[in-house]
């Protein structure tokens, strides 16, 4: 695990710095892209949830686009132009979320990769 250097937090509070300035201003901006990562991974595997909806959640209009994809192919098995739609409607946010995000998310996989 990369540690930061312990001069950073030193000297702000040789500056004046409280810890809440410290942690604003010194420890977010580090943290940024893993932050990030983190965030788009969280939300990958939570759209992505196909048991745990399938288990707990009783009615059908409620469940998500994961769930739905699995009844539509048992409903259409031959159909796959419809099923090749739905997987590409339901793929589509993440790869919105991706592009939008795609720079935070090389920073925050190579950040472990490159010393201070």
């Amino acid at each position: 695990v990369a540690q930061q250097p312990r001069e950073l937090f030193e000297s702000m509070r040789i500056d004046g710095a409280n810890k809440f300035q410290i942690f604003h201003y010194l420890a977010i901006p580090l943290l940024r892209p893993m932050l990030a990562l983190m965030s788009i991974n969280v939300f990958v595997f939570v759209w992505n949830d196909y048991i745990w909806p399938l288990v707990t959640i009783p009615t059908f209009d409620k469940r998500p686009l994961t769930v739905g994809l699995a009844y539509l192919t048992q409903a259409n098995p031959g159909d796959y132009g419809m099923l090749t739609a739905g997987y590409v409607l339901a793929a589509l946010p993440l790869l919105i979320l991706f592009l939008f995000s795609m720079k935070h998310f090389i920073e925050g996989a190579t950040a472990e990769a490159i010393k201070l």
